[in-house]
Parts: structure tokens; sequence; C-alpha cells
């Protein structure tokens, strides 16, 4: 099962997760380059999957469970502030 259905959302969270990953200091660029073009290769339709460049990571061992639970909540953090900025009535305690 795919992360996401739509093919541009699932590309978009898979630099996502590779930025904050890099700027959490848990991957290095060319490890971020290496699993992506791995799971790119092995795709039959080229596509990005933020859950197979995931395998990839821990497959290597490039990050702990841990660190890509930290790197999630990260992302789930930002979109829900970015979220709530544009639905005010949807914040906590409104």
């Amino acid at each position: 099962m795919e992360y996401m259905d739509n093919k541009g959302s699932d590309i978009k969270y898979s630099c996502r997760f590779g930025e904050v990953a890099l700027n959490m200091g848990f991957l290095t660029i060319e490890q971020l380059h290496e699993a992506s073009s791995e799971q790119i290769y092995t795709d039959p339709h080229g596509r990005v999957s933020l859950q197979k460049v995931i395998k990839n990571i821990v497959k290597k061992n490039w990050m702990t469970r841990n660190h890509i639970d930290l790197v999630l909540t990260e992302m789930f953090n930002h979109l829900s502030m970015k979220y709530s900025k544009k639905h005010p009535a949807l914040r906590p305690g409104s």
C-alpha cells in the first residue's frame, strides 16, 4: 500500500521527509539521493514512494526507527501548523 494515492503528494512528502532528515542531521545528501534513486529505479513507473524510500533507509541502517518517528512527527507538526493558519476555527481551544 502506498503512503498516498496521489502521486504528486507522495513525491512532495518524500522530498519533505528528506529535507527534514537532512536538517536534523540524520541523513547525508548522498544517502538521501541513493535511497531515492534506488526506489525510482526499481519502481516500474519511476515513481517515488515515501514508504519505499524509508524502507531503503532502514534497510541500510542509515536511520533508526526512532529517528524516522522524529522526522515524521516534525513533518506532521509543520503540516498541522500550516493547516491551522488557513483554518483558524480548527485550532485547539477555538
